[in-house]
């Protein structure tokens, strides 16, 4: 309530809206060797935030902003390579990532996955 006319004292229940957005989003590895296969794994999605429960990623465009989201894909909590990569051609690739939590918030963040020629001693295990 408050002054004025028709501002009477307001006697219902008072709820608290909950605009809390997921803290972190982060990416377990950020490095790919060149000449794999399409879906290859690169690295886990984790996610942190004040709400329980699981959280979902995509990949994201911002406007004006050119990313290199068509060489990758999502799948089961994983990023994944769409391509096979050559250094040569390219060595680093910008993306863009959303983690949305239990409650329908969302964060973006931006990575830079790297391409890396992988040395004759580590095909060797």
């Amino acid at each position: 309530g408050g002054e004025g006319a028709g501002n009477g004292d307001f006697t219902g229940e008072v709820y608290k809206i909950d605009r809390t957005r997921p803290t972190g989003l982060f990416l377990s590895n950020d490095r790919v060797a060149e000449h794999l296969p399409a879906n290859t794994a690169v690295g886990a999605l984790s996610s942190t935030g004040p709400h329980l429960g699981a959280y979902t990623y995509k990949l994201v465009t911002e406007e004006g902003v050119d990313n290199d989201n068509a060489s990758f894909r999502i799948v089961g909590g994983f990023l994944r390579t769409n391509a096979v990569f050559d250094f040569a051609a390219k060595d680093t690739y910008h993306i863009r990532l959303r983690t949305t939590d239990s409650a329908g918030f969302w964060l973006d963040k931006d990575f830079t996955v790297t391409v890396f020629v992988m040395a004759y001693n580590e095909c060797i295990a």
